[in-house]
């Protein structure tokens, strides 16, 4: 679904630039990358139009139009950045559209299979966490910097997650989240649903329903 959106987007935006201008510069969250970079090539190709994107968190993102780099583009799936470049003054606001919307989930490796073949409730989040911990098993998570590190706070906080059990992956990390879990069988993490590949070695163990996660574009 992300896709497809992000094509009619692409496509049948009213904004000017996006009909007018051979030559277009996307900011967007680094999860969107593997939809992203297909959809972008299939688009260049069609319309004749030389695409670059650059792929970091919101906030670096924000920093960079901050410092007058320019973007015709951007792309957050948090209200919060969004609303920080309509208070400086760096996007037109009428511009903004919701383009998708994601799913924060609880992944596990399949390698862990101990966790997978226990008998317990796993259709109650607080029993999956408190199950976590009682075995030993570590949660990692986004930094604050990312919108992904946003929505996973708010589930720390709510499920009372021990500080201890929570592991921040680094910005300069590039080894991502997901890599992080299917290499190790103790690790568990909250990320974004459309950012599981198919060839990717985890398993969605829970889809959390009480966060909405919607993807905005802004010029």
């Amino acid at each position: 679904m992300i896709k497809k959106i992000l094509i009619l987007f692409l496509l049948f935006s009213n904004i000017s630039y996006a009909n007018d201008s051979k030559n277009l510069t996307i900011f967007a969250e680094s999860n969107l990358s593997v939809p992203l970079v297909k959809i972008i090539r299939k688009y260049s190709k069609e319309k004749n139009t030389i695409i670059s994107i650059n792929f970091k968190s919101s906030f670096d993102l924000i920093e960079k139009i901050d410092e007058g780099e320019p973007a015709d583009i951007f792309i957050s799936s948090h209200q919060d950045w969004v609303n920080v470049l309509k208070q400086k003054g760096l996007i037109d606001i009428y511009s903004i559209s919701n383009i998708s919307e994601d799913k924060l989930v609880l992944i596990a490796s399949n390698k862990n299979k101990k966790f997978f073949t226990d008998s317990f409730d796993k259709k109650d989040l607080a029993v999956i966490f408190k199950r976590m911990s009682d075995m030993g098993y570590s949660l990692i998570t986004d930094s604050n910097y990312n919108s992904l590190g946003k929505y996973s706070s708010k589930i720390i906080k709510k499920y009372k997650i021990k500080p201890n059990r929570v592991f921040i992956k680094l910005n300069e990390d590039r080894k991502s989240i997901i890599d992080f879990v299917s290499d190790n069988k103790n690790l568990f993490a909250l990320v974004l649903e459309s950012s599981i590949l198919p060839q990717d070695n985890v398993r969605v163990i829970y889809r959390i329903p009480d966060i909405e996660i919607n993807y905005q574009a802004s010029a």
